[in-house]
């Protein structure tokens, strides 16, 4: 102990010699047999810390815990025979040093009785506990004075996880859940939206960085990707405050916005990026902690995240407090130096009459209950300790680990409802999501939207889209925030190199697509269906036979058979002609024949379908190719095997002569022939359908190419 007390003296003079701001050394007391010390964040950062005076947001939470206090106090059931007393200190907002000076000092009396500094700071009788301080940082320096101290402390409002740590922060516990209840609710919001593409920004301190860690992994669990994770300090640089509005800006698709900081910070970089990206910082949904909720806050502002949802703890109104709160007057609140001074400053006040129930002040719920909470312990480890009140005295030497564990096992109704802690100290995790909206009126308000508790395991969010207004005045369709274009009929998905970005691509002409995710070939017989969604038959039409290329083609055809039949006649006229003799003028009019047919078979394709006409076409395509390639290949080999044979002798080769041509070739047409006809026989007739694909086959080309559409930026 003696150790104890000499590290506490020497980090008190360090603190006093280092420049603790006047304000921390201002009290509210009042006399108890116990008494419970307050931190509370009352005087606000300007230019000089601590240098702006309290708002009545923050004096609001020191009435709470006298209120609270004197509740207890006119409870004959609850403590009695003992008075509660009370010790409330300034810690200066978000400044760790002053909190960490509020808390050695209410501690301080307990090992030293009064304590005297150079302020002399009057801190009569004994704090058994502590109610804050107001950030998670802030209690993470506290906390260390309640472990050495074993004095237990309660937090209204800090939240980080990492204080749920019983081995690092052994007597610290919460009115309010931690800050992994609140990722998960933020998390079920945008899965409820569909927002699956999302930028982060939190402070790179422990509340921030291990909320931005649970979010991540909450949000991993729900498909939804964090397009960028952007850690800013307290207190940024323009140069910051321009990097960050850059990187928005390159992530532009993500256009919901998730922040773990305070109110003040959201603003610089809401202000940034409007100066910069106008037009996009207003299109962005932005989406509040509890950091930036509570203190939001007031809202008459001219830079206000309209559209934007902001979570909250669960803190309905206290109607007995704000009836107590907007009473005060300037001769009932002489004794809070706080009060009196924001009365002095404003000296037209007859009373405090406006209340707090959406930015700090909504706290309130959250200090009544921590009172409570001491109240309904101390009270349960008295009445254990000594059975018989009237005869107890009024003070027990009552050690601060007993205190923690009544602590950790009382349970009440509170102003929120039942209130009990888990092992960790935690409270059970309820909070209202509000919406920032301008009304008709033409001022912004806050409107609650949704409940999430964790208690309800079936269904945790509970919202009334109804109620919503997006950033554009209007409700109706949530915002959409996806790094995904909607793709058309006959697309598919597919990944693109930006990280968690989807484009997509055309699937080809007789393709259809499977869910948006794969491209199938239909059957040889089929075809797409409109939006290619299933593969259907291809129905028999008949070609519009004044359509250019058709005509084209007829055209093609009838030339052909007039350059045959010009051939015809040349042939007849020179048939004794040494060069058509030398031609094999025989086999040339095997070859003309069949080229006849050929350009006949293009224009029988082109006629109305029937039975009889594809046993025409199917056998005059046969005899077509037969009586062209027949006689061609017997004119290679008559000539091969001349010129081969007259290297040797010269006597003439057998078989090529003009009727062992003729002969040939009628072997290879009479073998075609009986081919169709056993064909026509045994096997089945080709159906209308295989000849109208037929004819699309050869009259029309289908080019595919393959593209990308991107999502528009």
């Amino acid at each position: 102990m003696h150790l104890t007390l000499f590290i506490l003296s020497v980090t008190v003079i360090t603190l006093s010699d280092g420049g603790i701001p006047d304000a921390t050394y201002v009290s509210y007391e009042q006399e108890g047999d116990y008494k419970i010390g307050g931190i509370f964040p009352l005087s606000n950062v300007g230019e000089v810390p601590c240098g702006l005076l309290p708002t009545l947001s923050a004096i609001q939470l020191t009435e709470a815990m006298v209120y609270a206090v004197n509740v207890v106090n006119n409870d004959t059931t609850l403590l009695p025979n003992v008075t509660l007393g009370f010790d409330i200190r300034d810690s200066c907002l978000t400044n760790e040093d002053a909190a960490l000076w509020a808390a050695l000092t209410l501690a301080n009396s307990n090992q030293c009785g009064n304590f005297d500094m150079e302020k002399k700071v009057k801190s009569p009788g004994r704090v058994i506990g502590f109610i804050g301080p107001y950030t998670s940082s802030q209690s993470i320096v506290v906390s260390t004075i309640s472990d050495l101290l074993e004095v237990p402390s309660i937090a209204y409002a800090a939240s980080s996880d990492e204080l749920s740590d019983k081995f690092r922060f052994e007597f610290f516990s919460r009115a309010i859940p931690p800050d992994s209840h609140q990722t998960e609710a933020l998390a079920d919001l945008l899965q409820y939206f569909n927002w699956k593409y999302v930028s982060l920004v939190y402070y790179s301190n422990s509340y921030g960085i291990r909320a931005a860690h649970a979010f991540q992994n909450f949000a991993t669990k729900r498909d939804i990707c964090i397009a960028l994770s952007a850690p800013v300090r307290d207190i940024q640089t323009q140069q910051e405050l321009t990097q960050l509005a850059d990187a928005l800006f390159d992530k532009r698709r993500a256009r919901v916005v998730v922040m773990f900081v305070s109110s003040g910070t959201a603003k610089v970089i809401i202000a940034t990026l409007q100066t910069i990206y106008a037009e996009f910082a207003s299109e962005i949904t932005w989406i509040g902690s509890d950091y930036w909720g509570h203190t939001i806050a007031p809202l008459t502002d001219e830079i206000l995240p309209i559209g934007g949802i902001f979570v909250q703890f669960f803190n309905p109104t206290p109607v007995d407090f704000k009836t107590y709160f907007t009473n005060l007057s300037p001769e009932t609140s002489k004794r809070n130096p706080w009060l009196n001074t924001y009365f002095v400053t404003n000296d037209d006040f007859t009373s405090v009459e406006t209340y707090d129930s959406t930015g700090l002040g909504g706290l309130a719920s959250s200090v009544i209950d921590s009172v409570f909470a001491f109240a309904h312990a101390l009270d349960s480890l008295l009445k254990h300790s000594c059975p018989d009140v009237s005869r107890c005295p009024a003070r027990l030497n009552i050690t601060g680990r007993q205190l923690l564990q009544s602590i950790r096992n009382t349970s009440f109704e509170g102003t929120r409802g039942q209130f009990k802690l888990d092992s960790n100290g935690d409270s059970n995790g309820k909070y209202v999501l509000k919406n920032l909206q301008m009304l008709y009126t033409g001022e912004a308000a806050l409107v609650d939207i949704s409940v999430w508790d964790a208690l309800n395991t079936s269904q945790k969010l509970t919202i009334y889209p109804e109620k919503i207004k997006w950033f554009n005045g209007t409700g109706g369709k949530a915002p959409r925030s996806i790094c995904k274009e909607d793709c058309q009929a006959g697309y598919i998905v597919v990944p693109l190199k930006e990280k968690c970005c989807w484009g997509c691509r055309k699937c080809r002409n007789n393709e259809i697509a499977l869910n948006q995710s794969e491209c199938k070939v239909c059957e040889i017989t089929e075809w797409p269906n409109e939006d290619f969604t299933i593969c259907k038959p291809i129905e028999p039409s008949l070609l519009d036979m004044k359509h250019p290329i058709l005509v084209l083609i007829i055209l093609f055809s009838c030339l052909g058979e007039a350059l045959c039949a010009l051939i015809t006649v040349g042939l007849v006229k020179y048939y004794n002609h040494p060069q058509v003799k030398a031609s094999s003028r025989e086999l040339s009019a095997f070859n003309i024949i069949g080229l006849q047919l050929g350009f006949l078979t293009i224009i029988l394709l082109l006629l109305k379908p029937s039975t009889t006409a594809c046993i025409i076409v199917h056998g005059v395509i046969s005899l077509s190719f037969t009586l062209i390639y027949a006689p061609t290949l017997l004119k290679v080999s008559r000539i091969y095997r001349i010129f081969d044979a007259g290297k040797k002798s010269t006597q003439r080769p057998r078989w090529t002569g003009p009727k062992d041509q003729l002969i040939l070739s009628t072997i290879f047409l009479t073998f075609q022939v009986t081919k169709s006809t056993y064909h026509y026989f045994h096997f089945d007739t080709p159906s209308l359908n295989f000849v109208v694909l037929a004819v699309v086959v050869f009259v029309v080309v289908v080019v595919s190419e393959e593209g990308y559409v991107y999502p528009a930026r």
